[in-house]
C-alpha cells in the first residue's frame, strides 16, 4: 500500500514537471496550456491534500483532463509526447485513487491504553 505522504509528495512532483513540460516538450500551442494548467492544478491539489483528504479527488480529475485533453489534441506534437502526457496522467490518477484507499480495522494495530506500554509494573 502506498502512504498518503508518499503519494501527495509524488502527485505534487509529477504535477510539477508536467507544467516544466508543458514548456520544455515539442507540442502544439493548445495542448502547451491544457498540460502547464493541468500541471498548476495538480501541484495545488497535492498540497492541500496534505492538509484535506478531498483535495486529492482535484488532481484525479486533472489527470483525466490531461489524458483525454491529449488524446483529443493529439495531432500537434511528437508521438513520444503524447504518451509522456499519458504516462504521467496515469501515474498521477494511481497515486490519487490508490492512496485513498485506507486500512481495514482488522489490520491494525491497537495501541496499548497505558502509556507506558501496558504492563503494571506490579
Amino acid at each position: 500500500m502506498i502512504s498518503p505522504l508518499l503519494a501527495r509528495t509524488a502527485n505534487a512532483v509529477l504535477g510539477f514537471w508536467l507544467f516544466l513540460s508543458a514548456v520544455l516538450l515539442p507540442r502544439s500551442l493548445e495542448r502547451m496550456v491544457h498540460v502547464g494548467f493541468a500541471g498548476t492544478v495538480i501541484v495545488g491539489a497535492a498540497l492541500a491534500a496534505f492538509y484535506t483528504e478531498r483535495a486529492r479527488y482535484v488532481s484525479v480529475l486533472a489527470a483525466l483532463w490531461v489524458a483525454v485533453s491529449t488524446l483529443v489534441l493529439a495531432r500537434g506534437g511528437a508521438r513520444w509526447t503524447t504518451l509522456h502526457d499519458l504516462a504521467v496522467a496515469g501515474f498521477v490518477l494511481i497515486f490519487g485513487v490508490v492512496a485513498g484507499q485506507h486500512v481495514p480495522s482488522s489490520a491494525r494495530t491497537r495501541p496499548s491504553s497505558r502509556p507506558w506500554g501496558g504492563r503494571s509494573g506490579r
